[in-house]
């Protein structure tokens, strides 16, 4: 397999196991279409790839050539700002096993939002920590809409996926992922101009799960 070697393609270790880091190289479908990012290290392991890379193959028995339909590079500085600005989450997985059941036991919407934004801090955290790259002031993060909730299935475990509107002081590069599952494609971060004048149509009231609708509690280690 191409790339193999080298673990910040899959984040796996040899001796078996994963890294419990950020992934460097994240995986996803783009406008119905095979996608890569990558950010920091990751980007020159997978120009490695893409230079070694045998783009010839077989599908259905008969010989392809496999072809790159857009290759973008970026360079987008991280700093602090001095007013909050908009981002839009998309598919965020903030909630392992521990804090899935803060979340259910929460008494009040206030307090749910609250639990959100410490978590999105600690995401955040770890995206600049993977970076080498230490905040110089306090952070800010306040959550200004949840749009949308939906269950996914990771890893043969039941979670929670949001898209919210939140505001932050930290100049953030579009399209890194934050959260859970980032490696497949969640969390993925867009920039908005949205500053919660008017809710969005498909924005619909948080609530708390009844005992027929609460998701399966995840398994830990998970």
């Amino acid at each position: 397999m191409a790339g193999r070697e080298n673990d910040l393609l899959h984040n796996h270790k040899v001796e078996g196991g994963v890294h419990r880091r950020y992934p460097m190289v994240q995986y996803r479908v783009i406008n119905g279409r095979a996608g890569v990012f990558a950010i920091d290290k990751g980007i020159q392991a997978v120009q490695d790839v893409v230079a070694s890379f045998n783009w010839n193959t077989q599908w259905q028995g008969r010989p392809r050539t496999l072809q790159m339909g857009h290759l973008n590079l970026e360079d987008h500085p991280i700093h602090m700002l001095p007013q909050l600005r908009p981002y839009r989450l998309m598919d965020w997985i903030p909630l392992n096993s521990n804090n899935y059941n803060e979340w259910l036991q929460a008494d009040s919407y206030i307090e749910r939002i609250q639990l959100l934004e410490r978590l999105l801090v600690g995401n955040i955290f770890a995206f600049a920590n993977a970076l080498e790259w230490r905040l110089p002031e306090r952070l800010e993060v306040k959550i200004l809409n949840i749009n949308k909730m939906r269950k996914v299935k990771i890893h043969d475990t039941e979670r929670i996926a949001f898209n919210i509107i939140y505001k932050s002081n930290l100049a953030i590069p579009p399209n890194i992922a934050l959260g859970k599952g980032t490696s497949f494609g969640y969390g993925v971060q867009r920039p908005t101009q949205w500053n919660g004048e008017i809710v969005p149509r498909e924005s619909k009231r948080l609530h708390k799960p009844s005992s027929s609708s609460e998701l399966n509690q995840p398994q830990e280690g998970s």
